[in-house]
């Protein structure tokens, strides 16, 4: 098998963990942004990362891939619930995390990225992605960086916004813990839990994170927010998921 992916996605490790999780063994393949859609179109899929393939079929969102990898996981590592009503409220959960969190965080991530080319040179030189994607990506940096701005609706009037949307998010998640529950739905872990870690992930900086963001050269900025949502009870449930789970 062949997960294709930009490495540093949040919804790329969703897929990861997912996989990971279920022990099955694949390849990853790496590629950077905007690059990557040779790789995804090539495969059979579409514009997004990230995208498996398999023998005989293509699975090209990182939802779908946690309901490939759960119908092969052994009992133990299954993320989607058996009870009808809890895997309602698990998808429900998950798709308004995909849909409203996970875009929030990316929006912030990219933004710091943007304004730091340390930070960005960083990132895009720890992914493994071919050298001619490197060496294209420099080259057409400017380009590829106001396409990106455009297409992901950054500047001033966004991300404030997205960052009331990342603290809204931990707080609900903290409500829902309140009772003392280990995980979202309960006592066992579900693919809400993973996915809210996942696309959590980059606001908090956990260390077992296959690719994490590279400290040493994150501004203050990013460092201050990590150290506000790692004290968050939210903050404190992904690491902890991070330190349990994804070892």
């Amino acid at each position: 098998m062949r997960l294709i992916t930009v490495p540093f996605s949040h919804y790329c490790e969703k897929a990861r963990w997912a996989l990971d999780r279920a022990r099955l063994p694949y390849v990853e393949a790496p590629h950077l942004p905007l690059l990557h859609w040779a790789a995804t179109f090539g495969a059979g899929g579409g514009r997004t990362v990230p995208v498996l393939t398999t023998e005989d079929e293509v699975v090209a969102d990182s939802t779908d891939i946690i309901r490939w990898a759960d119908r092969r996981a052994a009992a133990a590592d299954r993320l989607v619930p058996d009870d009808a009503r809890t895997r309602g409220a698990c998808d429900a959960l998950e798709d308004e995390l995909d849909e409203t969190f996970g875009p929030a965080v990316r929006r912030i991530g990219y933004s710091y990225a943007f304004a730091h080319d340390p930070l960005m040179r960083a990132l895009l030189t720890r992914t493994g992605a071919p050298r001619w994607q490197l060496a294209t990506f420099r080259l057409t940096y400017p380009l590829a960086r106001a396409y990106m701005t455009r297409a992901l609706a950054i500047d001033d009037h966004t991300v404030a916004p997205s960052y009331d949307v990342v603290r809204r998010t931990f707080d609900r998640v903290a409500d829902m813990l309140r009772d003392g529950r280990r995980y979202l739905l309960g006592d066992r872990m579900s693919a809400a839990d993973l996915t809210f870690a996942a696309l959590a992930a980059p606001m908090v900086g956990p260390a077992e994170h296959p690719f994490p963001v590279p400290a040493e050269h994150a501004p203050e900025a990013v460092q201050a927010g990590w150290r506000e949502f790692r004290a968050h009870p939210a903050g404190a449930f992904v690491l902890r998921l991070y330190a349990d789970h994804r070892r």
